[in-house]
């Protein structure tokens, strides 16, 4: 199989302090979402044999990609695995892991553009964004087991993680946190609220330790207080595990927030549509807002539809997990994620999102390259929970989409240059646009 690039929906992960009582402008950033699997969990012929061999303390793993590449180029005596004559015969895997490591989407997101992003991040938000990557254990072995090999065009460089290193060095935002934000990741792509606790925290474990390889960022390493579920699979019960690692805020669909809401529009939305999943569970509905109005979404190239009720999808809230057993609480700051902006956005390479109010008409000549802010509306508290207090998270985040290309040129918007913009009151988006006379706004990216 062939994954594809998601340079995902943007947020932020550093906690700024709110700007104005009340309310509070939070720079964003991008995220990349780096992974490719182990294409070939082959160990060896006779593998008995080879773990017997192998000296107390040596590592006992599966073959990366560049290895699994020289096997099917040279197959060792007794090698056994082929396809069925009916299917050809050919030896296995079957993937072309050549033509899946080749393309520009591939070399470029594991080797320099997030480094790049970085940068002009750095230099867009007046160093106040950040940019987050999923850059996965399994990937950066692989990655580096290519350039080892030399095997792959696009990946000649034996110290490709140097730039890595120095940018995640020396790049840091105006309040000290690191522009180039390597977040929690299960390093295998494990789905966490599938695989238990106990094998959680060991993928958990093993992309931190692959992320501290010398290959990588080395003895740098940092962890990060954010975590990426897998595919936004996240669940209530990845919770206690997350903070045992320090993790203090975590992206999810904001789909998700809307299917904890009591006005929940059931009437309209049954299993063929919000996403193709059941309505919520009724016990689920434990949170209210009376701000905005109920939203349905195509997803891109695709039958669903996204529902959702903004701003109270696209706001910061606490998410807990409450251990039946001891009563024990643990939460963190669950930052929404646009689902179909970042659907869209892998697919086009460029999105925005209006699907939350009608584009003024100021809006609708733009640029594809855009980032976005978020204000937390003074009206707006977060309800943890009935019969508990309204609570808010610290101004932490939120999360939309960037696009991945940079066509914005002053040449398109003659009056305006790439660092004007316009924020939306309310919104949670800022865009690279030309200001309308008698208008303010801040961008920080």
């Amino acid at each position: 199989m062939q994954l594809r690039l998601k340079p995902l929906a943007a947020f932020l992960a550093a906690l700024f302090a709110a700007s104005q009582a009340g309310a509070g402008t939070i720079p964003a950033a991008h995220v990349y979402h780096n992974h490719m699997p182990n294409f070939w969990p082959f160990y060896a012929v006779d593998p008995l044999a080879k773990y017997n061999a192998t000296a107390i303390g040596a590592p006992v793993r599966y073959t990366y990609d560049a290895d699994v590449i020289k096997l099917k180029n040279n197959p060792p005596a007794g090698y056994s695995y082929y396809l069925p004559a009916s299917l050809g015969g050919a030896i296995m895997p079957h993937d072309d892991l050549v033509a899946y490591y080749t393309p520009d989407a591939k070399t470029g997101a594991y080797q320099y553009w997030p480094m790049q992003v970085a940068n002009e991040m750095q230099s867009w938000s007046g160093a106040k964004g950040q940019v987050h990557v999923t850059m996965s254990g399994a990937v950066i072995n692989n990655v580096q087991s290519l350039a080892s090999a030399q095997n792959v065009p696009g990946y000649s460089n034996s110290n490709w993680g140097a730039s890595w290193l120095n940018t995640w060095n020396t790049l840091k935002t105006a309040n000290n946190y690191r522009t180039l934000d390597t977040v929690h990741f299960t390093g295998h792509h494990s789905m966490g609220p599938l695989v238990g606790p106990d094998y959680f925290l060991k993928d958990l474990v093993y992309q931190n330790v692959t992320l501290a390889q010398p290959y990588f960022l080395g003895n740098s390493f940092v962890a990060s207080k954010g975590f990426f579920p897998t595919e936004l699979g996240f669940s209530e019960r990845l919770i206690p595990t997350l903070a045992k690692l320090g993790v203090q805020w975590s992206v999810i669909g904001n789909n998700h927030f809307s299917r904890t809401l009591k006005d929940y529009p059931y009437a309209s939305f049954d299993a063929s549509g919000d996403t193709l999943t059941s309505p919520p569970n009724r016990a689920e509905l434990r949170n209210t807002s009376a701000l905005g109005s109920w939203v349905a979404a195509n997803m891109a190239h695709e039958q669903q539809v996204v529902v959702n009720k903004f701003p109270f999808a696209s706001t910061p809230h606490w998410v807990r997990h409450v251990d039946p057993a001891t009563g024990a609480v643990t939460r963190l700051a669950g930052i929404p994620v646009s689902q179909n902006g970042s659907w869209l956005e892998g697919w086009e390479g460029a999105v925005r999102s209006t699907s939350w109010r009608p584009t003024p008409a100021w809006k609708r000549a733009s640029s594809s390259w855009w980032r976005t802010t978020a204000t937390i509306p003074a009206a707006a508290p977060v309800r943890s929970a009935p019969g508990k207090p309204a609570t808010r998270p610290p101004a932490a985040a939120t999360a939309t989409a960037s696009a991945s290309t940079n066509t914005c040129a002053p040449s398109r918007f003659p009056t305006a240059t790439c660092s004007t913009c316009r924020t939306v009151p309310g919104s949670t988006r800022a865009t690279l646009r030309p200001t309308p006379p008698g208008t303010t706004g801040t961008c920080p990216s």
